[in-house]
């Protein structure tokens, strides 16, 4: 699997897959998954988040590996 660069703060991540429940997701990537609505910036999840910065920023590079978000 590729490595995966950290997004711009702009970015708009969206949900490519609803096929979630057999996925390895831990607790802060499923939470923030919870945050995605395909309207919301990287920057505005970081700013309303409970999770420490980086620990949502992994959960997004992680997300994106999955392939359950993408930057479209």
């Amino acid at each position: 699997m590729a490595a995966v660069g950290l997004p711009d703060p702009k970015a708009i991540p969206r949900r490519v897959t609803n096929a979630v429940q057999e996925l390895p997701l831990d607790p802060a990537a499923a939470f923030v998954l919870g945050q995605i609505d395909g309207k919301t910036s990287v920057q505005d999840i970081l700013d309303v988040g409970t999770l420490p910065r980086f620990a949502t920023l992994d959960a997004i590079c992680r997300l994106v590996e999955l392939g359950v978000i993408a930057f479209l």
